[in-house]
């Protein structure tokens, strides 16, 4: 089963998390973009992740296919597929809150295939 994901990897040694995620978005969609706010720190801790999740903007690139995105699409916010991971459905909902204040969540440890086979 393929799941739609934000784009998002792993912070390099030396890097902050905005840099990573500036890094990972041009790696996996081709495209240039700014860090706006942080939205959220999320923790799952059985894995020991910690996530961090931003708000960026598009400042240049051209969207291209990866290895790592054999599809790329944008969607509305009441319009989300269903086969979005659901880790992923949280943050964008902490997203479009109202309220500007950076959140701080613990996830399930579950992956997005194991939280979705349970639908």
């Amino acid at each position: 089963m393929n799941l739609w994901n934000l784009p998002g990897g792993m912070v390099e040694r030396g890097k902050s998390p905005w840099e990573g995620v500036v890094r990972e978005v041009r790696e996996e969609v081709g495209l240039d973009v700014e860090v706006i706010r942080l939205i959220g720190v999320y923790s799952k801790k059985k894995k020991n992740d910690v996530i961090f999740s931003f708000v960026c903007k598009k400042v240049g690139g051209v969207e291209t296919l990866t290895d790592e995105a054999d599809e790329i699409a944008y969607f509305a916010v009441e319009n989300l597929p269903a086969n979005l991971s659901p880790k992923h459905v949280e943050r964008i909902g902490d997203a479009i809150q109202e309220k500007r204040e950076v959140v701080m969540k613990i996830q399930s440890d579950q992956s997005g295939r194991e939280l979705l086979a349970k639908i």
